[in-house]
C-alpha cells in the first residue's frame, strides 16, 4: 500500500501590511542570531515558515528586504533624535549627551546594525543607506552652532562620536561602565563636536 505524505499545515492568510512585518520581524530574528552577513531570502523564508516565493512577493531582492529592514530599524531612532538639532540655542555639547541618553535606549541589536553600517562592514546592497546616515548625521552637525563653522574635519568627528557613542552604550549594558562614568565619557566625546 502507498505511504502518502502528510500534507504541510496551511499558512494563514495575512493582508500584505502583516505579511511584510511577519518577514520583517523574521529579517530580524536572522539578523540578530546569524549577523547582517547572514541575511539572505532563504533564511528569512524559513524563519518565517513561509516559501522563497512568499518574499519574493513582498521583496523583489535582497537588497530591498535589506534596505527595508533597515530603514524599519535604524530610521526611527534617526528621526527621534530631529529635536536635538532644531534648536538653535542648544549646544553641540548638549545635544550630544541628550542623544547619548536616547541612543542608550535602543537595542543593542540596533546598534550593532548602526555600527556595522557606519564603518562600511554591511552587506554591499546596504551600501545606499551607509551613505544616507552618514549625510543625514553630518547635516545635522553641521546645523548646530559652532565657533569654527568651516571646520574640515567636523564630518570625520561626527562619525568618530557616533562610535564612541555606540561603544559606551554598548559598555553601559555590560556592566563595565556605570551610568556616571558613562556620562563623563559622554561630556568628553561630546567636546570632540564642540570645536
Amino acid at each position: 500500500m502507498p505511504t502518502t505524505k502528510p500534507l504541510a499545515p496551511k499558512r494563514s492568510y495575512l493582508r500584505p501590511p502583516e505579511r511584510r512585518r511577519q518577514l520583517l520581524d523574521a529579517t530580524t530574528a536572522v539578523v540578530r542570531r546569524d549577523g547582517l552577513t547572514a541575511l539572505t531570502m532563504v533564511a528569512v523564508a524559513a524563519e518565517a515558515g513561509v516559501s522563497r516565493r512568499l518574499v519574493y512577493n513582498h521583496f523583489p531582492d535582497l537588497a530591498t528586504l535589506a534596505r527595508t529592514f533597515v530603514a524599519d530599524r535604524l530610521m526611527t531612532f534617526m528621526a527621534d533624535t530631529e529635536s536635538e538639532f532644531n534648536s538653535e540655542a542648544r549646544s553641540r555639547s548638549a545635544a550630544a549627551r541628550s542623544i547619548f541618553v536616547r541612543l542608550s535606549a535602543v537595542p543593542a541589536e540596533d546598534r550593532l546594525l548602526l555600527r556595522t553600517l557606519l564603518v562600511g562592514a554591511g552587506p554591499v546592497e546596504l551600501n545606499g543607506i551607509q551613505e544616507l546616515i552618514e549625510e543625514r548625521m553630518q547635516e545635522r552637525w553641521r546645523r548646530m552652532p559652532t565657533d569654527a563653522p568651516d571646520d574640515p574635519l567636523l564630518d570625520a568627528r561626527v562619525l568618530i562620536a557616533g562610535q564612541i557613542a555606540l561603544t559606551i552604550a554598548d559598555l553601559v549594558d555590560r556592566g563595565r561602565l556605570t551610568a556616571e562614568q558613562a556620562d563623563r565619557l559622554v561630556r568628553e566625546g561630546a567636546s570632540l563636536l564642540a570645536k
